[in-house]
């Protein structure tokens, strides 16, 4: 099935993308999600040259050039899509398989608006006068874009992958889940698999209680407002205890089962 205007190749699997979305949710530490729903879209983009310039007594100066590559569709200067050399890869007649479900979205921005909006957005970024930028090489372009949904935590989030280069555009938007002491502990556990791990965890346990009976001696409080049965140790400081028994009780059994 081809495409009536020219566009980047797909390179990106929806397995390859699916993957890099599992690759993000892992570093955020996110284990239970919903299955994914993964949709393709084509969305123009126009691609376009720059140079700003200054006039200084009678002479004019290159102040900067480069590339960029403005959002057709939703009217945003897209980031990290627009190499020098990323054009080559286009392909003006690209066939895709019959089985391959997309959809190709509509330009909103004719080339005369993209011709009007980028000197402005060019030069607010270069700190530059518009009369001062000079935009060519405009072309249409479309991108194809993979877009995975899924529900986090009760919330709907869709992360877009690259289909060319398979970079993850908004990796942002998956917000950072603070480790539970289960998952704590079973890190802990697979680290101390490496004998050398066993001195970093108990050199952790002696500095911890080293530092908080210090805290706890010279610390002064107003007379009347002591806490009676105060802990020594709180949260994070509880799990720090907790995984240093642990790294003792994988030596001593590592000693003795030797």
């Amino acid at each position: 099935m081809p495409l009536e205007k020219p566009a980047f190749p797909v390179s990106v699997t929806l397995g390859d993308a699916e993957s890099k979305v599992s690759e993000v949710l892992k570093k955020k530490h996110w284990k239970e999600y919903t299955p994914f729903s993964s949709t393709l879209f084509f969305v123009p983009h126009w691609f376009f040259s720059f140079d700003v310039f200054e006039e200084k007594k009678g002479r004019t100066n290159l102040v900067s050039s480069g590339h960029g590559a403005l959002n057709a569709f939703t009217n945003e200067v897209a980031e990290g899509i627009a190499f020098p050399d990323s054009l080559g890869m286009v392909k003006t007649e690209l066939e895709l398989p019959e089985d391959l479900h997309f959809k190709v979205l509509d330009s909103r921005i004719s080339k005369a608006e993209a011709e009007k909006i980028l000197p402005v957005r060019i030069a607010s970024g270069e700190g530059a006068s518009r009369e001062n930028v000079i935009i060519s090489g405009l072309r249409l372009v479309l991108l194809p874009t993979w877009v995975v949904t899924f529900t986090l935590d009760g919330r709907e989030i869709g992360l877009r992958i690259n289909a060319t280069s398979g970079e993850v555009s908004n990796a942002g938007f998956v917000p950072m889940k603070e480790k539970g002491f289960s998952q704590l502990t079973s890190e802990a556990l697979e680290e101390l698999s490496d004998p050398v791990e066993w001195i970093n965890y108990s050199r952790e346990i002696v500095s911890s209680f080293s530092r908080k009976l210090s805290g706890k001696k010279a610390s002064k409080k107003i007379p009347g407002e002591e806490a009676e049965g105060e802990p020594l140790f709180f949260g994070s400081d509880l799990v720090v205890l907790v995984l240093g028994i642990v790294a003792v009780i994988v030596i001593i059994w590592a000693f003795y089962s030797g």
